[in-house]
């Protein structure tokens, strides 16, 4: 897992759900995937609650598994996953911290851009 600052997780979120938001047809799963998360991960675990979103069916929302291995340095959410059934407890709970703030800010950003995936500059706001 990386150690970057707050600033460079915020610009690397900001990227990847500006991206993301832009695609009309993909953007409610998304939207939806990215404000559950969060507490998924804090209640099921980190390696249980992204397994169980790279299980489901829907492609729009596993897009966010492809966003993160990139912010962690992955090259996609299989090399993501794969490290992370790796990892002792200790390097475990740290990835989920990390992973954690990741998600604070996909989910304040999806909530910024809200339902109509418009970003908050071209809305006029």
């Amino acid at each position: 897992m990386s150690r970057l600052t707050p600033l460079h997780r915020a610009e690397a979120a900001q990227e990847r759900v500006s991206a993301r938001a832009q695609d009309a047809a993909s953007w409610p799963k998304y939207r939806t995937i990215a404000l559950k998360l969060p507490v998924l991960v804090h209640t099921e675990g980190l390696v249980a609650a992204l397994h169980f979103v790279a299980a489901r069916g829907e492609k729009a929302q596993k897009l966010i598994l492809d966003d993160l291995a990139r912010d962690l340095g992955h090259p996609n959410q299989a090399a993501l996953l794969d490290d992370l059934r790796k990892l002792d407890a200790a390097q475990l709970r740290h990835a989920q911290r990390d992973v954690l703030r990741r998600l604070g800010w996909y989910k304040r950003l999806v909530q910024t851009f809200g339902k109509d995936a418009v970003p908050p500059q071209e809305r006029g706001t």
